[in-house]
């Protein structure tokens, strides 16, 4: 066979071989960096193709605001602060450079612990958590979590910090993500990963 069609032949099984393989781990390329979770590949968009806003320092600190009411005031329980301080810690171990501290004043988040009435639409919805971030730019300025409170036990304390870690991620600029098992679901957040993904590490590591 002439050697012409022997290196052509050879490409083509070489190609084929590269396909399967894509197809098979789900493998989805962009840009120049790939980080691997297991058997899926998640892209990272690049920070020379978007701006993303950053923290200009370190540590980022916070703490916990008392609302006063009719009734008293409005304030974070020990369990649910217990679950909040355990969230930021794990986001802080699980990189290298983010660093929270919790303060009594000259905060950059205020975490406050408050009612919120229940919505319902055509599915059963409820708001149990939301972030808003400050951003000016390519800067976070400051940030507010709301943990909201319900007579449902379940609704208002549990064991899982995920929905404090997915809150606390907002105020990173990471949005709700459609892949159900990552922290940043935003459709169940009772699955207790007690963790962030490998992805998410990895951008806090490139930005900080």
């Amino acid at each position: 066979m002439d050697k012409k069609y022997i290196l052509i032949f050879a490409g083509i099984i070489v190609l084929s071989m590269t396909i399967l393989f894509l197809l098979k781990y789900d493998i989805k390329i962009t840009g120049k960096t790939i980080v691997q979770e297991n058997l899926e590949v998640r892209e990272i968009e690049e920070l020379d193709e978007y701006e993303w806003p950053v923290w200009d320092h370190m540590p980022i600190t916070y703490s916990f605001i008392e609302v006063p009411s009719d009734n008293g005031v409005y304030k974070c329980i020990e369990p649910k602060k217990k679950l909040i301080n355990k969230a930021f810690n794990i986001i802080q171990d699980s990189t290298n450079n983010v660093e929270f501290e919790e303060v009594e004043y000259n905060e950059d988040i205020r975490v406050y612990c408050v009612p919120q009435e229940i919505y319902h639409s055509d599915d059963y919805y409820v708001t149990i958590a939301e972030a808003l971030p400050e951003i000016e730019y390519d800067k976070i300025i400051s940030g507010e979590l709301y943990f909201y409170t319900y007579s449902f036990p379940d609704l208002g304390v549990s064991n899982c910090y995920d929905t404090q870690m997915h809150e606390i991620l907002h105020l990173f600029d990471f949005y709700d993500d459609e892949n159900l098992e990552g922290i940043m679901s935003q459709v169940d957040q009772t699955q207790c990963l007690y963790k962030i993904d490998d992805w998410i590490t990895y951008q806090l590591d490139e930005l900080y």
